[in-house]
């Protein structure tokens, strides 16, 4: 018999916290032990991509992936009233350049001048 272990982001918070992830639109942020910042991600539904973390299989996901999920300890959510506040340069998230795991190019974006 083959016993599936349960993934790393529930062992971690466990299932409660992911029952309680609001469902409205806002920025997430993921931090490691430290209280590091190591992903910053906004959403329409951040309960969204947070299940789908939550929900990995750490033998099909990419080795980026998991040193995320080794690394997430806590997610804070910063909720908005629509989802163009959450898309806001000025809203209350860490910069998502300064985040270990967000991609370079998932900056804020630049003007020619």
């Amino acid at each position: 018999m083959v016993v599936c272990a349960r993934p790393p982001l529930v062992e971690r918070l466990g299932q409660e916290f992911f029952r309680k992830i609001p469902n409205q639109p806002g920025v997430y942020s993921m931090r490691d032990a430290t209280g590091a910042v190591v992903y910053v991600g906004k959403a329409k539904k951040p309960s969204e991509p947070v299940e789908q973390l939550s929900r990995a299989n750490p033998e099909r996901v990419s080795r980026r992936h998991l040193r995320l999920l080794r690394e997430v300890t806590r997610i804070d959510f910063d909720l908005c009233h629509t989802e163009s506040a959450a898309l806001e340069p000025r809203n209350k998230a860490p910069p998502r350049a300064k985040a270990k795991f967000n991609r370079a190019e998932c900056g804020p974006a630049r003007r020619n001048s």
